[in-house]
């Protein structure tokens, strides 16, 4: 798990450095016709560029791995079993 997260970081810097160094022209107006078209999501992601891009990509890895984090999530590890005994005792 942790080399797939060093990798997951390294392509993610690797990424970003290669948009960074890309210079991006001016955004061209589109016409009426084809503006109607096409979905406006498509209109951000050209006006955005590739960093866009890559915020995008970013973000669904995160997702991604805060939702592997909670499936795998012990109770266990939270909270003690002789601490819940004692809670339930308690009570």
């Amino acid at each position: 798990m942790r080399r797939l997260s060093v990798g997951v970081i390294a392509l993610v810097l690797c990424i970003s450095v290669v948009a960074l160094a890309q210079t991006t022209a001016p955004a061209e107006q589109p016409t009426t016709q084809a503006a109607d078209k096409a979905p406006w999501i498509i209109e951000h992601l050209k006006a955005g560029g590739l960093t866009t891009v890559v915020q995008i990509i970013v973000s669904v890895l995160g997702l991604g791995v805060a939702i592997e984090r909670l499936v795998h999530l012990r109770r266990g590890t939270i909270i003690p079993t002789a601490l819940a005994q004692d809670a339930i005792q308690l009570a």
